[in-house]
Parts: C-alpha cells; structure tokens; sequence
C-alpha cells in the first residue's frame, strides 16, 4: 500500500493575481471622474499610471473653476493657483466663477493679485465669467472700505477679456454707479468695437436694496451698448426706481406713498429680462434697446411673477417686439394666485407664449483663496 503525497505548488508555481488593467479605462471615464477631485487628490491620482497621468494635462479639465476668497486662507493653496494654475493651465481656462465672503484687507489683496496674475496671462482667453455674493446686504459696511478696489479689479480683469461671451453677476449689491461701471467694462470699448460678442448676461441682485438714486436714462443707455445678446436676465428685487416720464405703454397704477408696484420678476433666456419683486425697471426706452440693438438675436423672454401685479406691458409693445424679433418667444410663471383681472393684464393676446426653458448647473472644481484674519 503506497503512501500518499500532497503536492504543494512553489511561490513560483501559485496562480498570481491578475494586474488591474488601470491603465485600459476608457478616457471619458477617467476626466469625469478627475472633474470631481481636487486638484491635491488629482495630483495623488494622476501617479497611478502613465494613462492617468495623461489625463491630468487634458484641457477640458481645466476650463471651468471656481475661486473662493474669504478671510482664512491656506497659503500654499494660494501660490499654488497664482504661481501655477495660470501659468500650467490658463491657455485651457475658459469659464471662471468667482465667489467671496467675510471681507478684510487680505481678502481685498488676494483677489487684486488673482486679477493681476490673470492678465498676466497673455493664452487666457476667458468666455465666461460669474461673480457671486461680493457684498452681503448684512456685510455692507465692512465692505464700504474695500468695495472700491474690489470693483476696480473686476473692471480690469472684465475689460482684459476680449472672448468673453457670458456675464452672469448675482448678489453683488453694488451701488448704481458701481453697477454701470461694471456693466460698461463688460461691453468694452465701444469706438474700438472690442466687444461685439456677448451673448448672455445675468443680473440677479445687482444692485443694494438702498440705492434710490437709479437713473433709468442711464441704465438704458448702457444697455443699448449691447448689441448681440442671446439672454439678458435683469433681478429688479430690490430696485427702487423713480420713473418720470419713461413708462409710455405701461399700464398700472402706481402706489400713493413710493414707487410703482410692478411685476416679481422678468427674465429672458436667450434674450431673457429677469424684473424681480415690486419695483420696476422694464420701460418702453429699455425695452426698445433691446429690441432694436439686438433684434437680430432676440429669441426667449421668461416672465416670473410672485407679487401682486399692478401693471404689464402692453399689446401693443408686444406686437412692435414680435415684428422687430420674429422669432421671439415668452414664457410666463406665476408663483402666486391672481385676480382674473390681473392674469388678462399680464397675458395679452400678442404675447408669443411657449413652454418653459431651464438651464442645468454643472458641478465645478472649486479652488479656495483664504487668509487667517
């Protein structure tokens, strides 16, 4: 009887493992995947392989960032993005979300040198810029101090972009000459015609609610400085404007102790004027500006009304907009209940109404600007 024997495989002989194929992942899957990580985790991910690393230099990587300046910073961070991002990653850029909070010196500092280095870049060719939250309603006097520089710079890093085709501003509270100051800069230098090109541009909270001494005269004539716009979206939350003279084809009444009460808010997508809450700044002199100066590519006008409505544009301004822009068309929302009497105001039989048109927000990368105070 024959003894029996296990036969054990060598270390050379056992079945290895099979190598992960990190390499072989479909391209597609490794930029949305590093669109979601910081730019230290993409660092840390692009040294798993030669394909990864490929990735990391990508260009549509890197066109869309949003920057944060607040009053604590990390201060490698802040090397990191004026010393390299521009420098490694500013030809790629193409869309840039600048967002602020708790003011000081330093947060003043911080983005006058984050403008500085960004002209700096002569392959930055920026086709969208939004500004976010720069001055609190409850900020507004830590910021009065530094909101003139802050203003300034922005102008400078607006004017340097030539490309640009998108300007969306939301909250930014600024006082009337501020507001056109930045609304000029946006359009450019019109005898040189630098600036032909802007096709969106979205106002939401533009001004402070304080600010009473709105010119309208002046409002329109820095809109009528645009000339290709494909949406125009104009927050009216906390205008209180004296209208003399100016509201021919409106129809409404107006209140015995302030400004008229007007409609929430009126937007245009591609062409979208946004009104928000009881004041109003939509009269026929604007409206012919936009009209007239943009006829060519005015194509959505979205209405959003949540307060009591006193007055609306009437049919006759409707039709004059209809055959100066054929293919305008308007969506109204009306997030409160009305009267009858009010709906037939606001809905008139020659407003050219259609469905509703949203926009999707994307997800972006965000790179913090943050100093101890």
């Amino acid at each position: 009887m024959s003894d029996r024997f296990t036969v054990r495989r060598t270390p050379g002989e056992r079945r290895q493992d099979p190598a992960v194929p990190w390499d072989t992942l479909p391209q597609e899957a490794l930029v949305k995947v590093f669109s979601y990580l910081c730019d230290g985790d993409r660092l840390q991910a692009s040294l798993a392989c030669k394909a990864w690393h490929r990735v990391l230099g990508m260009a549509r990587l890197w066109r869309l960032r949003s920057f944060c300046f607040r009053c604590q910073n990390d201060f490698h961070m802040r090397q990191v993005c004026y010393d390299g991002f521009f420098r490694e990653h500013g030809q790629h850029l193409q869309q840039v979300i600048l967002e602020f909070a708790s003011p000081n010196r330093d947060v003043v500092r911080c983005f006058q040198a984050f403008v500085a280095k960004a002209n700096e870049c002569t392959a930055l060719r920026l086709l969208t810029i939004k500004v976010r939250l720069l001055f609190l309603p409850f900020e507004l006097e830590q910021w009065s101090g530094y909101r003139t520089k802050i203003v300034r710079a922005l102008c400078l890093l607006l004017k340097r972009q030539p490309m640009l085709q998108e300007a969306d501003f939301y909250f930014c509270q600024f006082t009337h000459n501020e507001g056109l100051q930045v609304l000029k800069a946006v359009t450019g230098d019109l005898r040189l015609k630098t600036r032909r090109n802007i096709t969106t541009l979205s106002i939401r909270e533009f001004f402070q609610r304080s600010t009473l001494d709105i010119s309208l005269s002046t409002f329109t004539e820095v809109m009528g400085r645009f000339s290709a716009l494909a949406y125009l979206r104009v927050d009216q939350t906390f205008f209180a404007v004296q209208i003399a003279g100016m509201t021919s084809g409106l129809r409404g009444r107006s209140s015995r102790s302030g400004p008229m009460n007007l409609p929430h808010a009126l937007s245009i997508h591609n062409k979208q004027l946004h009104i928000d809450k009881q004041f109003h700044y939509l009269c026929d002199a604007v409206l012919d500006k936009l009209i007239t100066g943009c006829a060519q590519t005015l194509r959505h006008l979205d209405i959003v009304m949540n307060t009591t409505v006193v007055h609306a544009i009437d049919s006759h301004t409707w039709s004059l907009a209809v055959q100066r822009c054929p293919s305008l068309t308007v969506t109204v929302r009306l997030h409160k209940t009305f009267t009858f009497e009010e709906y037939s105001r606001v809905l008139v039989a020659s407003m050219p109404l259609t469905r509703d048109f949203r926009c999707k927000s994307a997800l972006v990368p965000i790179t913090k600007f943050k100093r101890k105070a």
